[in-house]
């Protein structure tokens, strides 16, 4: 998704004039954790440095107080974050189907929800046909901005080179110990 800061301003100069208000007051709800109180300062500064007139009020939240929030669809804005269960695309992609639980900014799409469907039944065994079906749906959910991915959390791992046979995952548990030696040195 490319930052247009030209097509931001467009927007919410239209905006402002079909609401009829040059000043917008948005309470932003995240996690009140260390990275998220930074992310929310960067978003909070660069949404007010681009769009004069706009006031965005950040509210760190312990994380089962914004998950409630945000479950009844109590805020402005949300910053929140998903990690992978599944080391599968539909483990993001499906969290935006209209019916989804884990929908909780009411994003809806019909053409959305059917690629889905697809991805999971008529293309199930066509690996192709299913990759292209959940390409598709990406697409449309980044254009519609039914979500707006921001980052994508990376972690390093320094292990001594005695220590054998610990295995690192990117989805699910973050280490597997069950076969774990220390090398004779």
């Amino acid at each position: 998704m490319p930052y247009d800061k030209k097509a931001a301003k467009k927007y919410f100069d239209a905006a402002k004039k079909e609401l009829g208000t040059e000043k917008f007051e948005i309470d932003l709800i995240a996690d009140d954790d260390e990275t998220n109180k930074k992310i929310s300062a960067f978003l909070k500064d660069q949404i007010e440095t681009s769009l004069p007139g706009v006031t965005i009020k950040i509210r760190s939240l312990p994380f089962k107080v914004r998950l409630e929030m945000a479950t009844n669809q109590d805020y402005d804005l949300q910053q929140g974050g998903w990690g992978a269960d599944f080391a599968d695309p539909v483990n993001f992609i499906d969290l935006q189907q209209t019916n989804s639980p884990y929908n909780r900014a009411s994003y809806s799409n019909a053409k959305y929800d059917q690629l889905l469907e697809d991805s999971k039944t008529i293309h199930a065994t066509d690996p192709e046909a299913r990759w292209n079906d959940l390409l598709a749906a990406e697409k449309i959910l980044l254009d519609e901005a039914g979500i707006s991915p921001m980052f994508q959390r990376a972690g390093a791992t320094l292990q001594k080179s005695y220590v054998k046979d610990v295995y690192n995952h990117q989805v699910g548990a973050k280490y597997t110990y069950k076969n774990a030696y220390i090398e004779a040195h």
